[in-house]
């Protein structure tokens, strides 16, 4: 588990929330039941439900095992942002996986770069200062990725095979 033991920084923090979303990621995209199951929660209030109290339980648990990293007075907000980070890292993943392959994976990387904004400009302020790490790396390339901007015909909602919309 990637949180069996505590982030030293906020920079590894960030790194195994990432880590996190590729694993549930990829593990939605190889297993056809669980992608039919959670691409039929959106429909069915009692999985929504259940999937929503996991989403509450993994932010728990990451913010126990991170609080640390942060001052004491800004525990509070770090949780309720984390929790919108977990939420959305989630959705984004849940998002991806009807579509196809090479777009599935730009959709992932594009949400991955909006959510190290969200670390960088709503999270890491919040840090104990000397406990933020080293931003440079695989952490640093995330956070820098821009794609070019889709053609009309490459949307999510054009390529789904549902016209739900996202």
């Amino acid at each position: 588990d990637a949180f069996e033991q505590k982030p030293l920084t906020v920079t590894d923090l960030v790194n195994r929330s990432i880590w996190l979303l590729d694993g549930y990621y990829e593990f939605l995209r190889a297993d056809p039941v669980w992608k039919d199951i959670w691409s039929a929660a959106g429909s069915d209030k009692n999985i929504e439900a259940v999937a929503d109290i996991d989403t509450r339980q993994n932010a728990e648990v990451i913010f126990a095992q991170s609080k640390h990293l942060f001052r004491d007075t800004m525990h509070e907000e770090y949780a309720q942002k984390l929790f919108l980070i977990v939420t959305w890292g989630g959705k984004a993943a849940d998002a991806a996986i009807d579509l196809p392959d090479e777009e599935s994976a730009r959709l992932l990387t594009r949400a991955k770069a909006m959510l190290m904004g969200c670390w960088r400009e709503d999270v890491f302020p919040l840090a104990r200062p000397e406990l933020i790490g080293d931003l440079s790396g695989p952490l640093a390339e995330i956070s820098k990725t821009r794609l070019h901007k889709p053609s009309a015909d490459a949307s999510p909602m054009t390529q789904r095979k549902d016209p739900k919309p996202i």
